[in-house]
């Protein structure tokens, strides 16, 4: 990572989920207390011009990336950062397609294209395996009317009024996460149709299929009435007529659907790779998280050649970078008489960069009523478990600590081959301020690595110099090459009752202070130096309205990210951040939180403490779910996507 990132980071940009986010609103005035009162102390962190924004070149250009995050209107067109249609490009500005689904921003993932042989028998292929049908026959495109345009061969699905057949592609697709196209020639041949005859292709639900397919939506041509039809479950909600002749009745359809939900019909004219007209329908669906592909329809069993037929699918998959899990969140650790309160998630070792190198083994360092246990992370299912089977927590790791110590947060973060440990914790009974260790792994896999020498001070409150500031807690870590140093982030409590979301100045290991001179918006649209994110004070019906808390610092595809939990009421939320190249800017994604209590079962109330990680080309998303009564640790995954 700190060979690719700065050259990545060079082109990053921060990004607004909602047109309100990027630019300045008229709000209550700030609570005492939030805004910088010592400007002296903020100097000797940040430097003599630590309270204003970065100044911005007068021939800033919106299409050079570093414009797109810097707080100002940089051609005075009343827009501001990842507003600009300029900066909704991964190429110009990869933050600033963080949690976006503009098409700009989506790239394509995966194209699912179905081959056909015509040899005897005529079979369909998917990526070298062979698909099979359920109630219909392949047959070689020879015996089809195709209009000239070539065909191996086509599926016809055999059944009647109270049967379908249908052909199903093996693999799901996660359309929230994303666009989904799906195309097809679909045949209807020329000669008299007595009974009833059609076919077609669609998107289905996991219980869609079977006996009668009820697709979420579907492209169908019916011997009824010679026409095409777009069908919603058992709904024909659009019509058109074929019209005459074999190139009519022969012809290739486009279904794109959104994450969103809505959804467009295209007629691509034969020769044609791209439609040269409107679409013929328009609709929108319930989105889902996942959905199969089928080929589907019903007709009598032929005698030697079919009346309708489908060739030649193709699904195109396009991702976004927005979080969607394609299954419900799982827990994924037993805790029994165990609470958890905190985990830290990271590689045993360094990963290799090359791409052939195997993905590195993950551990975790797991926080439950004060003290630290190991456990390793199962490639499996990416379950959590100790070194001694059955027993999740059985390899606590103890520090030498002076006097009487209370834990309440942990964080790893991996530099130069080093794993560096943060902890949150009061000792003596003095206020929380955050410690440090180091952590080292066993050299044999599956087995418990040891903590270093007693922990050292390394942050506190009155390091920053902020007027009403009474505590730091929940600590995140990540070493960013571009600024080469670990940073360092917590949260900060404030006597009025507010919170934030900081970067912290910390004592280096040589006795100096450090940190990064980080910009963020408070709720009132003030920037304010060192600042990630303030609990949204000001937005009765924000996520995060009462407290802010337990951040993640974490680095994908050149883009450092912070994930944090959010609180209205009793009911936490998470919800996620971006920063700028050159980490100083950050600004939330999305007005509306990335992960959310269930409703029911272990995450029914709350859902905190982020941590994710991706490991074989998926992003796993730990957190801490709770039904009011216990805490446990959680699951959510979702398939890479890389803008």
């Amino acid at each position: 990572m700190r060979d690719v990132l700065p050259v990545v980071l060079a082109v990053l940009a921060l990004v607004a989920g909602s047109s309100s986010l990027g630019c300045a609103e008229s709000r209550d005035p700030l609570p005492p207390g939030s805004r910088d009162a010592d400007t002296g102390a903020i100097d000797a962190i940040f430097g003599s011009d630590a309270g204003a924004t970065p100044p911005r070149s007068a021939e800033a250009s919106m299409g050079d990336g570093a414009a797109c995050l810097d707080f100002e209107d940089n051609d005075l067109n009343g827009l501001m950062d990842c507003e600009e249609q300029d900066c909704r490009s991964s190429a110009v500005s990869a933050s600033c397609c963080v949690g976006r689904t503009d098409e700009a921003c989506c790239t394509t993932e995966r194209v699912d294209e179905v081959t056909g042989s015509g040899a005897a028998p005529a079979t369909l292929h998917l990526r070298d395996q062979t698909l099979t049908t359920m109630g219909g026959t392949v047959y070689p495109g020879a015996i089809l009317t195709t209009c000239d345009v070539r065909v191996d061969a086509a599926f016809a699905p055999i059944g009647n009024d109270s049967l379908s057949g249908y052909l199903a592609l093996p693999s799901g697709y996660a359309p929230r996460s994303g666009y989904l196209t799906i195309e097809a020639r679909i045949g209807l041949e020329e000669r008299e149709v007595g009974e009833p005859a059609a076919a077609g292709f669609g998107i289905f639900s996991s219980d869609g299929l079977g006996p009668i397919a009820r697709p979420l939506v579907a492209v169908v041509v019916s011997g009824a009435g010679r026409e095409v039809r777009v069908v919603e479950g058992d709904r024909v909600v659009a019509s058109r007529a074929l019209g005459v002749g074999a190139c009519a009745s022969s012809m290739r359809y486009r279904l794109r659907l959104t994450p969103e939900g809505s959804y467009e019909v295209y007629a691509v004219s034969p020769g044609a790779e791209e439609p040269s007209a409107p679409p013929i329908f328009t609709g929108r669906t319930d989105p889902r998280a996942s959905v199969r592909v089928a080929m589907f329809g019903q007709q009598r069993n032929p005698d030697t050649a079919p009346l309708a037929w489908v060739s030649d699918l193709r699904v195109i998959e396009r991702g976004c970078d927005r979080l969607a899990p394609d299954r419900r969140p799982r827990a994924v650790l037993d805790e029994g008489a165990h609470d958890v309160t905190d985990l830290a998630i990271f590689p045993r070792f360094e990963p290799d960069p090359s791409p052939e190198a195997d993905p590195p083994g993950y551990e975790a360092l797991v926080l439950s009523d004060g003290h630290l246990y190991w456990m390793a992370i199962r490639s499996s299912d990416g379950g959590l478990a100790s070194a001694v089977s059955g027993v999740p927590f059985a390899n606590e790791l103890r520090l030498d600590w002076p006097g009487s110590v209370r834990i309440t947060g942990l964080a790893v973060a991996l530099s130069h081959g080093e794993h560096q440990v943060f902890l949150a914790a009061t000792v003596d009974g003095s206020g929380p301020a955050i410690y440090r260790t180091t952590y080292t792994p066993s050299m044999t896999a599956g087995q418990p690595g040891s903590l270093g020498a007693a922990p050292t001070r390394v942050a506190d409150e009155t390091m920053l110099g902020r007027e009403g500031a009474i505590s730091i807690d929940a600590p995140s870590a990540l070493f960013v090459p571009i600024v080469d140093r670990v940073v360092l982030v917590g949260r900060v409590r404030f006597s009025d009752g507010h919170s934030e979301l900081r970067i912290l100045p910390t004592l280096a290991m040589d006795g100096e202070i450090a940190a990064t001179p980080a910009v963020g918006r408070d709720p009132a649209g003030v920037t304010t130096q060192g600042l990630l994110r303030a609990n949204a004070w000001s937005t009765e019906t924000a996520f995060d309205r009462d407290e802010v808390s337990d951040p993640q610092l974490f680095e994908v595809n050149g883009v450092v990210r912070v994930l944090y939990a959010g609180r209205r009421g009793t009911r936490w939320s998470i919800g996620e951040i971006v920063a700028s190249p050159d980490f100083t800017h950050f600004i939330p994604v999305d007005a509306e939180p990335l992960l959310a209590p269930s409703g029911d079962g272990f995450d029914a109330l709350g859902v905190r403490a982020p941590r994710r990680v991706r490991r074989g080309g998926v992003d796993w998303l730990y957190f801490l779910g709770t039904d009011g009564t216990t805490q446990r640790v959680g699951l959510a995954t979702q398939p890479v996507v890389s803008p």
